[in-house]
């Protein structure tokens, strides 16, 4: 045993000896950062297939616009996906929109065309052609979301100038135009607020407050918002100026991943980022970062802007990293030599002795075998009684369900019975003293011989027994409404939006209503709700059909479904 534990602390010493040459100062966080650009990198086949989905669908809806304003509204959403990706194409939807804008003379579409055309260029690096769309837009008459969104390109523009011609970052027109934006007080949101100011501040205390205030207000932005790729983005690299490099990465990788996710062709914090790889050792990571930057700007002829001599320094560091490397590897590979011979030597006798442990471990694995198998026989026992148990449980919880509904549906049936015998019994006393008074009445007639105006009483054509008729129905209506005081918003939600029962000012149910009313009462015959009602059984008929019709669709037949219907 002492000469394994030998063998193994020379082998590692070996490996300690050659990992020793590129040590790794990444924290655990550093490295997830790391870790999670990688993943966006290898997935950007699946961001490509869903970038080529939603242009799709959106093109498609483009051809199908019902309206200049639906066309106008997808060739603008078009034109965003593609102003990162394919700067042509996206020129192409501007000039579509341009050309309806001019059509339908839609002055403030003709702005939003050159702001968007300005953004493009100033994207792709054509300075003058950006400066050239801004000078047309200066004097145009502009909305307030247009004018903050013309400040937004001037800030752009001329950041991008300074940055180009190598000139002290802010620029004053920079710092102008920021000001220009935040003088528009509460008419700016807070995240634009936030960006102008990133812009304008030159205090470092003022730029330390700016990222405490941007750490703040980023969590609670919408990760879909534009507004948080730019604030996360710039808050990086503020922190990246005070020197907190672990916080900047932080706030870099999000940027990075949306950007990835949206096919962008150009992600210079993808450079800034292997800079910082390159810095804790992680030369895997740095090259991987550099190498897919230069694929994004080399493997398609889009006009795309390029990073320039930065991205050639950050290559001639990593060369001059990776260079170092193979130096100190090289210089190890003597030493790693001696060691493999002296380990090799030392693994003869340790395979000797391993098989000797391994005859044992043989044994001792046949012997823990058989009683794991005999475990496994007790537990599989006691899975079938847990089964058994669970299947138990189930059909009790079922019963119960069913015995629930049960002692529901018990309840409902006694309190309608109770209902209906008192407000029946009243409506019964009513018509028997009406009956009695009618008798009255039609025997002082027979005893006058009066015969015609008797014969006019009990004549079924007579308007007083007309009035008694709706009587009746608005005696039965308010019972019913009493006992189902939401009937109506239950019975309207069985039938589609469209076919849906309006009742008349003052109506309280209509003849349909009654019909299924009764239907709810437990009376489905026809010829019954007929007689009940004073209609013809075909009438009854013809209007549970037509309710019929403008059911929703379900399984479950009409009536048993208005049945099914809750009172109170």
């Amino acid at each position: 045993m002492k000469h394994i534990t030998f063998v193994i602390s020379l082998f590692l010493i070996s490996i300690s000896f050659c990992s020793c040459g590129n040590p790794s100062t990444a924290t655990k966080s550093q490295l997830e950062c790391f870790e999670q650009i990688r993943c966006a990198l290898d997935s950007t086949h699946h961001y490509r297939h869903l970038f080529e989905l939603k242009l799709q669908d959106y093109k498609q809806k483009a051809a199908d616009a019902p309206s200049v304003e639906a066309a106008y509204y997808y060739n603008k959403l078009i034109t965003e996906c593609y102003y990162s990706f394919d700067s042509d194409s996206a020129n192409l939807y501007i000039s579509r929109n341009q050309q309806l804008a001019e059509q339908n003379n839609h002055p403030e579409w003709v702005v939003d065309c050159l702001l968007q055309r300005s953004y493009l260029n100033n994207f792709t690096g054509l300075l003058e052609e950006t400066a050239s769309m801004l000078r047309q837009v200066k004097d145009m008459p502009k909305t307030p979301v247009q004018l903050q969104n013309y400040y937004l390109e001037c800030i752009s523009y001329w950041a991008n100038r300074a940055i180009s011609l190598n000139l002290p970052t802010p620029d004053p027109m920079t710092r102008a135009y920021s000001d220009s934006l935040l003088a528009m007080g509460s008419a700016i949101s807070e995240p634009m607020r936030l960006h102008a100011r990133f812009w304008s501040e030159t205090d470092p205390d003022k730029k330390h407050e700016l990222l405490v205030e941007m750490q703040e207000k980023i969590p609670s932005i919408n990760v879909e918002n534009e507004w948080y790729s730019r604030l996360i983005s710039e808050a990086g690299g503020l922190a990246q100026v005070e020197g907190n490099l672990e916080l900047a990465l932080q706030l870099f990788t999000p940027h990075i991943l949306i950007e990835l996710s949206k096919v962008s062709r150009t992600v210079p914090m993808l450079a800034v980022v292997s800079g910082m790889a390159l810095e804790c050792g992680e030369l895997e990571y740095a090259e991987r970062f550099l190498m897919s930057v230069l694929s994004m700007q080399q493997d398609y002829p889009d006009r795309v802007r390029s990073m320039g001599t930065p991205l050639y320094t950050s290559l001639i560091n990593l060369n001059s990293a990776i260079q170092d490397r193979e130096r100190q590897a090289s210089s190890r590979i003597a030493w790693l030599s001696v060691i493999l011979a002296v380990l090799l030597m030392a693994s003869v006798v340790l395979l000797l002795m391993i098989y000797a442990l391994l005859r044992k471990k043989t044994r001792l694995q046949g012997e823990l075998q058989q009683k794991m198998q005999q475990l496994d026989e007790k537990t599989a026992k006691l899975e079938q009684e847990h089964r058994k148990l669970s299947e138990a449980n189930a059909q009790l919880s079922q019963q119960d369900v069913l015995l629930r509904e049960e002692r529901e549906h018990l309840e409902e049936a006694n309190y309608l019975k109770e209902e209906y015998i008192g407000q029946m019994f009243a409506t019964n006393s009513e018509y028997l003293q009406k009956i009695a008074a009618l008798k009255k009445d039609i025997n002082r007639k027979l005893m006058a011989k009066q015969y015609e105006q008797a014969v006019q009483m009990t004549s079924s054509k007579s308007e007083k027994n007309v009035e008694e008729q709706h009587e009746l129905w608005n005696k039965f209506d308010e019972i019913f409404l009493q006992l189902f005081p939401d009937f109506i918003e239950q019975f309207n939600g069985l039938l589609r939006p469209e076919e849906q029962i309006t009742l008349k000012a003052g109506e309280k149910l209509n003849t349909d209503l009654r019909i299924y009313a009764l239907v709810r009462l437990g009376i489905n015959n026809s010829v019954k709700i007929g007689k009940i009602l004073g209609l013809s059984t075909q009438t009854v008929y013809n209007a549970r059909q037509k309710m019929r019709a403008r059911a929703t669709e379900s399984e479950v037949e009409f009536p048993v479904r208005v049945k099914n219907l809750k009172n109170k």
